[in-house]
């Protein structure tokens, strides 16, 4: 058994997630927790979609991050946990936390036309990717009318979810990052790990 299996097990044994270890030889001042609630209110305000949902958008603090377990506070000072250090885009010795994108020349990863790697805070992550991956697709139109409609040959929000949902759960136990990879034929995004005890690829076809 990979010894990052066992890791996970154990994780999971003991109701805890990778995100919330606390990295005890670290701490973290009030001015970059500062930063981070700060870029992550910008971010989300950033997503939405009308002045009515921005104006929703409540600023994220310092209690809600030591509610959700991504920082500690002890003895005068506060101890990042791995997920604090995500969200900040710092760098975790012997973890890869990156997303690699490549283009591919055909239906296999033979020859490759263009790749790039991202790293920072994951959620850039995801928006990087997702973006690298628009510039690299066919895009055709649509006339309705007067008015004409960029369409993308893949479904765009779709591959936003892809993306999404390969960096939300993904391990980090495990030594390797996430992958999208483009070919001709089709768009593969890879997250490492395993998929949940009670899942199966036949429960996900019936729409789990």
């Amino acid at each position: 058994v990979e010894p990052y299996i066992l890791r996970e097990l154990i994780l999971e044994g003991t109701g805890r997630s990778f995100d919330s270890i606390l990295i005890e030889n670290q701490t973290v001042s009030d001015e970059e927790i500062e930063q981070v609630c700060s870029d992550m209110t910008e971010y989300a305000k950033s997503r939405c979609k009308s002045k009515e949902e921005r104006d929703a958008i409540r600023p994220l603090t310092k209690n809600q991050l030591l509610s959700w377990e991504l920082i500690e506070e002890r003895e005068g000072k506060t101890i990042p946990a791995y997920g604090f250090n995500l969200l900040a885009g710092k760098a975790i010795p012997s973890v890869m936390s990156r997303v690699q994108c490549a283009v591919f020349k055909g239906t296999t990863r033979a020859v490759f036309v263009d790749r790039k790697e991202y790293d920072g805070p994951i959620y850039r992550q995801i928006d990087d990717a997702y973006h690298f991956v628009l510039r690299m697709i066919r895009m055709g139109a649509r006339i309705d009318g007067v008015v004409r409609e960029d369409i993308y040959e893949f479904p765009v929000s779709t591959v936003r979810e892809m993306i999404c949902n390969a960096v939300c759960h993904r391990s980090y136990l495990q030594p390797s990052n996430v992958q999208v990879a483009l070919y001709d034929d089709r768009l593969e995004v890879t997250s490492p790990g395993m998929l949940s005890r009670d899942m199966t690829i036949e429960r996900m076809k019936e729409g789990y």
